[in-house]
């Protein structure tokens, strides 16, 4: 009998929890699929907005205290010539784009030009959105992976332990 990770996390799985190998896989199947899902949901919805969204040269005109750190707050001038601002979603370490004063690129929402985002520097919204949503993907597809290689492997060495 060959060894192989599927069969080993199975054996241990079945003989710790006494159940089957076939339920442990089917579950990191669902799990798999779930956060696969998840993670191409949120990938296609930050992409979306790349594409939907008006870009715009904007200007940090202060920083508000955030839940989980500074949260910039920028001014844009709109097509119409209209001074908007909104204060952006994600916390931002790069000290540069928290000082008054800083030139960012900014994407705006056309139906509500009170909604926008930074998409300048190292860490740029729709850049934290795709890493976040590609790593929930991809252990998803890890999951899903452990799942199928616990399912094809019928067992292993779970009944002889």
């Amino acid at each position: 009998m060959q060894l192989t990770l599927a069969t080993v996390v199975s054996g241990l799985a079945a003989r710790r929890h006494g159940s089957d190998p076939h339920a442990a896989g089917l579950a990191f199947v669902a799990f798999g699929a779930c956060f696969g899902g998840l993670g191409l949901l949120g990938i296609g919805v930050s992409l979306a907005r790349r594409l939907r969204w008006v870009p715009a040269t904007g200007r940090v005109v202060g920083v508000v205290d955030g839940k989980a750190g500074p949260l910039p707050r920028v001014e844009y001038v709109d097509p119409e010539g209209i001074h908007r601002h909104f204060t952006s979603g994600f916390s931002i370490n790069d000290e540069a784009l928290l000082l008054e004063g800083t030139t960012v690129a900014v994407l705006v929402n056309p139906k509500d030009p009170g909604e926008g985002m930074i998409n300048s520097g190292r860490l740029a919204g729709l850049r934290i959105g795709l890493m976040v949503c590609g790593a929930v993907a991809l252990v998803g597809l890890l999951l899903a992976v452990v799942g199928a290689l616990l399912l094809r492997s019928g067992g292993g060495p779970a009944t002889g332990w």
